[in-house]
């Protein structure tokens, strides 16, 4: 939906960070964009987090660059190091996880 036509309906554009209340809802909700296999959807999501948390400055200062480039790094043409990632999930609460592809989706060795 294009801006116009939501202000002339009187929607309100969704939000996804009002909806993220705590640490489970946030693994679930960055699960499903990691299930998805984009990493762009995931680094915004990121963003949705630490918005829903109110932890944007915080995070900029703990890995190290403004607020802007944070902003800009989990934007739609961000590309954040994975080390960032890491620090960003662990200052949440969260944690990456490994655990084997399903049959169907494993490379042969």
């Amino acid at each position: 939906m294009n801006e116009e036509f939501i202000a002339a309906h009187g929607l309100k554009k969704f939000d996804a960070s009002e909806y993220l209340n705590s640490p489970e809802e946030c693994a679930a909700y960055l699960q499903e964009f990691i299930d998805e296999e984009d990493k762009t959807l995931l680094f915004q999501a990121i963003g949705d987090v630490l918005k829903a948390q109110r932890r944007m400055s915080q995070a900029s200062r703990e890995i190290g660059i403004s607020r802007e480039g944070l902003y800009k790094a989990l934007g739609e043409n961000g590309n954040p190091s994975f080390k960032s990632i890491a620090d960003l999930l662990k200052m949440l609460g969260l944690k990456i996880s490994i655990s084997p592809a399903e049959k169907e989706e494993a490379p042969a060795f």
